[in-house]
């Protein structure tokens, strides 16, 4: 980047007149502008011999020379015509081949006078309104500002619906943009401001919330305790011994261990640990909360010396009655014929069902919650057929998953339809449609990859399930938990509901060496003899072992496998699948670019998120849920276009769902030749190539192995560090998880 003469860490501040909006879409926004002052990479501009318009049509700022640039990045939609004060960085555009000015803040003086009110108001509306406007409220924008409620009826023409975009205009440009400046310190950008602003929409009420209790910050992604800490002592010396701070420690502990770890609540002993390594001069304070909270419960449920979050605990005390409500609800009665879906699903298959899978096919007739596990070939999909069968054109059946991949395998198998758990639930504007109020009218609701639902989505979901339905959960007991708090699938395994269990793996399995080494590894038995450069196992001779001791010729390895994959299988057929996303050779990051690099020339448009690159034609993966644009976590697709205004296009399903995305909707997506083990659980593909090496070694465990194993359908090429696969195998114990429903149902059953 740039002429060798600047340095890009330096900050240029200084005013600007916005007067051409390029693009505004989600926060991120290009304008062209105009500054009276002359700045690096500006263009100089001369005002015509028309007094008010320059001989490219844009208006005059009233300077007879001027100075022409770009300025980009995440900001409030600015007003052309209206003055800003900005900061910012100069950094080089390859894909447009010109300097432009990056935003670190920029905000713009409030209004005063009438003539500089008025001036505001018409960059919004027109002349006449902001008229009308200042004539009601001569102070319109400080009364805004303020809350004042402004009575419509004295504005002659100016309804809710162009009241409310100015009310907007003037709530970004004058309080978020200060409340910008305010937590400038923290490095907190405007994209996570207006993501507090969902739960205080209110703009000036958050600033004085900020101010009172600056830790509310730490429900940011990406701000720790730490660092909020930092600033709120600089805002407030006063809070250094506050139950505030405490509080938000605590808070924050415990939430992030739940999401990291999945732990519900932890021992005391270990909380007291961490308040004294983030804030030992609190130590007294944090006693007495404690004690506050034994008796009233407000934040925390302490029981004995377990202690987590009230919320945690409300969650899982609530799925367990609800889980029992539905058991003891009355279910409708069908006309079934057990025998002849037991025929159906045998003939299908091809293979005659064991008496344990019958069994538990017919356990659904006489419970409402039944429970299947078993591992990879033991049969749970069989159970699944059968159960269809049993109930097809009987009753209406929802088939349901957490990812997007996982419900296309389902269709797969059962030729049933299957949706993701959010699709079936309606989210929409961050709130499900289907829930406590408003029933599904589903009568059977079978969960596919249970393993994968954490404690607050499995709650969404029973909430929705209407009384006499039934709950068919069906899971992997040997695979990852979720992600998040809660363990809610193997916690069920302590209930006394009705559990099927299938250990065994079956005869049509045993010719598969993926199944019968995945099933040794992941009880820590070791199928090699010794590690050596290239092992084959199993009668279809679909396991193959690749043994080097240097990461860089793992990842050498792996790339050469999948480029070599390629001559023989589709794209969509092969996946690498490693342990970590970034900061290692033999990550998701790297490998995905060097794929990328391969398969893709630098002839071609891209967009760049940080230093990651996305070419045109690449392999992405959908990470969040999207259902405005009806997409969702976990989907696959290729990126088809990549237009010169910001905006870029991902073919999903196999070129038959195209969907438009704006520029900052980038970090929505990943390149997808390589993914975690967690991202692709649930799902499968007909080659697998998996690398685990030494810098994996806080993951490493059976479980983790067994899971990437079993992602392979056909075949799969394990490369591993020696010492690294004997870590998974030694390492088989599981990670357990402290949660209070597993508790509950232990006392239970005692």
């Amino acid at each position: 980047m740039g002429d060798g003469n600047l340095n890009d860490t330096e900050i240029f501040e200084f005013k600007i007149i916005p007067v051409v909006e390029m693009y505004y879409n989600n926060n991120y926004g290009v304008y062209k502008f105009y500054s009276k002052e002359s700045y690096p990479h500006l263009t100089e501009r001369k005002k015509c011999l028309t007094e008010d318009i320059f001989d490219f049509d844009e208006p005059s700022i009233k300077y007879n020379t001027v100075y022409h640039g770009t300025v980009v990045g995440n900001m409030q939609q600015l007003q052309c015509g209206i003055e800003y004060d900005l900061k910012s960085t100069l950094v080089f555009s390859d894909k447009y081949k010109s300097w432009q000015y990056k935003v670190i803040n920029i905000i713009s003086q409030k209004p005063q006078s009438n003539e500089e009110q008025k001036l505001f108001l018409q960059s919004i509306v027109t002349e006449r309104q902001a008229d009308i406007l200042l004539s009601a409220y001569p102070t319109i924008v400080d009364d805004v500002i303020n809350g004042i409620e402004i009575d419509l009826s004295k504005t002659n023409g100016i309804k809710d619906a162009t009241f409310s975009v100015i009310k907007a205009k003037i709530l970004e440009n004058y309080v978020i943009a200060d409340i910008l400046i305010l937590l400038q310190p923290l490095g907190v950008s405007y994209n996570m401001i207006k993501k507090l602003t969902d739960d205080e929409p209110n703009p000036v009420l958050l600033k004085q919330k900020l101010i009172d209790n600056p830790y509310i910050l730490t429900n940011v992604d990406g701000l720790g305790f730490k660092r909020v800490d930092k600033l709120a002592l600089k805002l407030n010396p006063e809070l250094e011994l506050s139950t505030k701070r405490v509080y938000a420690c605590i808070n924050f502990i415990l939430e992030d261990i739940g999401s990291s770890e999945g732990h519900t609540w932890i021992h005391l002993s270990q909380l007291m640990s961490e308040i004294r390594n983030n804030i030992p001069e609190c130590t007294d304070i944090f006693k007495e909360i404690i004690e506050i909270e034994k008796e009233s419960g407000v934040i925390l449920h302490i029981d004995d010396n377990r202690v987590g979050l009230k919320k945690y605990y409300n969650n899982e005390n609530k799925i367990l009655k609800l889980l029992n409500e539905l058991q003891n609800s009355s279910s409708e009665k069908f006309d079934l014929n057990f025998q002849k879906a037991i025929e159906q699903t045998e003939l299908k298959l091809g293979f005659t069902l064991t008496q344990e899978q019958k069994d538990a096919i017919q356990s659904v007739i006489t419970n409402n919650i039944v429970i299947i596990t078993a591992p990879a070939g033991a049969g749970k999909t069989t159970v699944i057929q059968g159960v269809l069968n049993l109930y097809r054109n009987k009753c209406s059946i929802a088939m349901t998953a957490l990812a997007a991949k996982a419900c296309q395998r389902i269709k797969e198998i059962t030729e049933f339809p299957a949706m993701t758990i959010h699709r079936l639930l309606g989210w929409k504007n961050g709130e499900f449609i289907y829930n406590e109020d408003h029933k599904l009218l589903e009568d059977i609701i079978v969960v596919d990859e249970a393993s994968m639902i954490n404690s607050y989505l499995f709650l969404s979901l029973i909430k929705a399930i209407k009384k006499g339905a039934k709950l068919i959960i069906v899971f992997d007991f040997a695979q990852l938990p979720p992600i998040g708090a809660g363990n809610i699938a193997s916690d069920l395994l302590y209930s006394n509901f009705k559990i099927n269990k299938f250990t065994k793996i079956h005869r049509q399995a045993e010719k598969s060496g993926i199944l019968v080494d995945a099933n040794k590894i992941r009880v820590g038995d070791n199928p090699l003899e010794e590690p050596q450069s290239l092992i084959t196992h199993g009668e279809l001779k679909d396991m193959h072992y690749m043994f080097r001791e240097y990461t860089h010729k793992i990842n050498d390895l792996v790339i050469q496998a999948y480029i070599k994959a390629l001559e023989i299988d589709d794209i969509d057929n092969v996946t690498v699948i490693v342990p970590r996303k970034k900061d290692c050779i033999n990550s998701t990051q790297e490998i995905n670019a060097r794929i990328q690099n391969l398969l893709i020339g630098d002839d071609v448009p891209f967009l760049l998120r940080g230093k990651q690159k996305f070419k045109q034609g690449a392999k992405v993966i959908q990470k969040v849920n999207d259902y405005e644009k009806g997409v969702v976590n976990g989907e696959i697709g290729y990126l088809k276009f990549i237009g010169t205004d910001f905006d870029f296009i991902i073919v999903f399903d196999n070129s038959e769902k195209e969907v438009y995305y704006s520029k900052s909707d980038v970090s929505n997506i990943e390149l997808a030749y390589a993914l975690t083990v967690h991202s692709c659980q649930g799902s499968q593909w007909k080659k697998i190539i998996c690398a685990i090496d030494m810098s994996h070694f806080m993951l490493l465990d059976s479980c983790l192995l067994y899971t990437a194993i079993t992602r392979a359908s056909k075949e799969c090429l394990l490369i591993a560090e020696p010492k690294a696969y004997m870590k998974c195998i030694e390492n088989n114990k599981g990670k357990i998880r402290q949660t209070y429903l597993k508790e509950l149902l232990t006392n239970n059953l005692n």
